[in-house]
């Protein structure tokens, strides 16, 4: 008798629990914290969280929430996280731009990973422009083997040799190509060996050419 009636205080207690955290309005949402750069626009991020004020925290789908705060073009990814009792705190980390497309309606920043972050009329200082082929849409030129080579090896780009660069390309995935920002040329190659060919491109900048090959690092050369 004494264990049933310890089973069934243990039910009672368990129940109330679950309808405390699930259904109470004891912990329901009262407060929306949101973590962001200055580059990530807060309101439309509360706009995407939506509003969630009285909804018991434990019942929050925040994998849905993040999926929608990801499709915010200047968002690379989204972490939201429940902060007990009543607190949702949302983390946002930006899409970093990694070169400029020019189009008939101004300059798109886009990411290495070819995401499309926003548009501008002019391109940011020290941000190289992309050079892709002509006659295809936005969508279509971002998303070629070559293209995907060059926004790699932009964003690899060192913070000292990156301002050098004024225009990133390639002919293909293994064939890469910087202009600089005096007009010499560089050739990169494929995105292997990002670390060395920098190092190497670093010293032969000190001497003067038109040309820089450093698509096989060990072996680089340079033409006047």
């Amino acid at each position: 008798m004494i264990r049933r009636l310890v089973f069934l205080l243990i039910l009672l207690i368990a129940g109330g629990l679950v309808w405390l955290v699930g259904w109470s309005s004891v912990l329901t949402v009262s407060d929306v914290k949101v973590q962001a750069p200055a580059t990530i626009s807060v309101e439309a991020v509360r706009i995407a969280v939506g509003d969630l004020h009285g909804v018991p925290l434990a019942r929050v789908d925040v994998a849905d929430i993040e999926s929608r705060i990801e499709r915010i073009p200047s968002v690379a990814s989204a972490t939201v996280t429940r902060s007990w009792p009543r607190t949702l705190t949302v983390s946002v980390v930006p899409r970093v731009p990694v070169a400029a497309l020019r189009s008939s309606t101004g300059v798109t920043l886009v990411d290495a990973t070819g995401a499309v972050i926003a548009s501008v009329a002019v391109a940011p200082k020290g941000l190289p422009l992309l050079r892709t082929a002509s006659g295809q849409s936005v969508s279509a030129q971002l998303h070629t083997p070559a293209t995907s080579a060059a926004l790699s090896v932009a964003a690899m780009l060192p913070a000292d040799l990156r301002p050098k660069v004024l225009i990133v390309g390639a002919v293909g995935p293994e064939d890469v190509r910087l202009t600089l920002l005096g007009g010499a040329q560089v050739r990169w190659g494929g995105i292997g060996d990002a670390g060395l060919k920098a190092s190497v491109l670093r010293a032969l900048l000190v001497h003067p050419a038109r040309v820089y090959d450093v698509s096989a690092p060990l072996l680089p050369t340079t033409r006047s």
